[in-house]
């Protein structure tokens, strides 16, 4: 899933605002595509720690 991240951003390269030479507008978008990338990375954590605890309950 952080791959899927990844390319997304790589193809969304280009920030979603109009005003490019916007500081505020560029750390706007930093900051959304690091939260994204860091919800993928904790759901992947979260599923496979759930999926270790049903494995080890069900042994």
């Amino acid at each position: 899933m952080a791959s899927r991240v990844l390319r997304e951003s790589a193809e969304t390269w280009t920030p979603p605002f109009r005003d490019t030479s916007s500081l505020k507008g560029w750390v706007q978008w930093i900051e959304r595509m690091l939260l994204r990338f860091m919800t993928e990375i904790m759901e992947d954590r979260f599923l496979n720690l759930r999926t270790t605890a049903v494995f080890l309950t069900s042994s």
